[in-house]
């Protein structure tokens, strides 16, 4: 089912061969003025939290984590 429903990830052509892209990235939300749970300062200095997201392929896929 999973192979059916993926989307394609196009490769990156390079002349020593083909590589798939991923670019990572850490965005801080600020949760300062909040009462939510499991907030801690971020390296902007404010209390939040700062979720991971990844682009995949060069279509840009995007995941996401915050642990």
């Amino acid at each position: 089912m999973i192979r059916g429903k993926a989307p394609a990830i196009s490769p990156l052509q390079t002349s020593v061969g083909n590589y798939i892209p991923l670019d990572l990235d850490v965005s801080p939300f600020d949760n300062s003025k909040t009462k939510k749970e499991g907030v801690s300062k971020t390296y902007k200095g404010c209390d939040g939290y700062a979720p991971m997201f990844g682009y995949l392929g060069t279509e840009g896929y995007l995941g996401t984590s915050t642990k």
